[in-house]
């Protein structure tokens, strides 16, 4: 079978929000703080291309996701120390 890159995508988005819905806070905050350098990077640079995504599709974020979930994304977001505006389109 063959998988396509948004099919990952997809996945790891799922798996992403999945996450971010059933933890807390506290929770996210412990379970970054035992990532590796190499773990850290490579969600800091999945973060960084759904922000650039989004900038060129307002729909690729699913802008329905519950407010909550939006928070605990910010919250990683600045985790990963990502500048937003320094995201270009």
């Amino acid at each position: 079978k063959l998988l396509s890159i948004s099919d990952m995508v997809t996945g790891l988005t799922g798996a992403l929000m999945a996450y971010l819905n059933t933890h807390s806070i506290k929770k996210i905050k412990a379970d970054f703080s035992k990532l590796s350098i190499t773990q850290k990077e490579n969600l800091r640079l999945f973060f960084k291309l759904r922000i650039k995504s989004s900038l060129y599709n307002m729909f690729f974020d699913h802008s329905n996701i519950i407010e909550i979930t939006q928070v605990k994304c910010e919250l990683l977001t600045n985790l990963l120390g990502i500048d937003k505006r320094y995201i270009m389109r």
